[in-house]
């Protein structure tokens, strides 16, 4: 089966269209006033470490922590700040910041080559972060999980 619109044309429309910046660029603003990480990856990913103060959207749900009108917005996407998106290598985070820019945003970056982007992302990369604080199952309070243990892979924050 050939696709009309495989993941190589994807990326390639997006990479035409969105703002990009390097794992140096990114090392250079990190930690600046006024910008926002925003890792898309799985929870999964995030638990092996994570760009210290970046938040954790899983680009299942960016459309809908994105829009302020949705019951899973996010205030990341509302605070004014630039956001700077970063996954595994790159391509993800290409893909979701078209979808952004598609929604609206204006000041959104893409970080070329992502967590691996040239062996310099190390410098960012804080292995104690993750979206919960503690080790361990936690009790989630949100619809989706309804009180059940949940491994900090649950977005509501609860």
């Amino acid at each position: 089966m050939e696709l009309k619109h495989g993941f190589k044309k994807m990326l390639a429309e997006a990479n035409g269209v969105i703002e990009t910046i390097s794992v140096a660029d990114a090392i250079q603003i990190h930690g600046e006033p006024g910008y926002c990480f925003v890792d898309i990856r799985e929870g999964a990913e995030r638990e092996t470490g994570t760009i210290s103060g970046s938040v954790h959207v899983p680009c299942g749900f960016l459309e809908f922590q994105a829009d302020p009108e949705s019951p899973m917005h996010s205030p990341a996407f509302s605070s004014g700040d630039r956001l700077a998106l970063f996954c595994a290598s790159g391509g993800r985070s290409a893909l979701a910041t078209k979808t952004l820019v598609d929604m609206g945003f204006t000041d959104v970056y893409h970080v070329a080559g992502g967590m691996v982007g040239s062996g310099r992302a190390d410098r960012l990369i804080n292995p104690e972060a993750s979206m919960s604080s503690g080790s361990g199952p936690r009790v989630c309070r949100c619809r989706r999980f309804q009180g059940r243990s949940v491994r900090r892979s649950c977005v509501c924050r609860a």
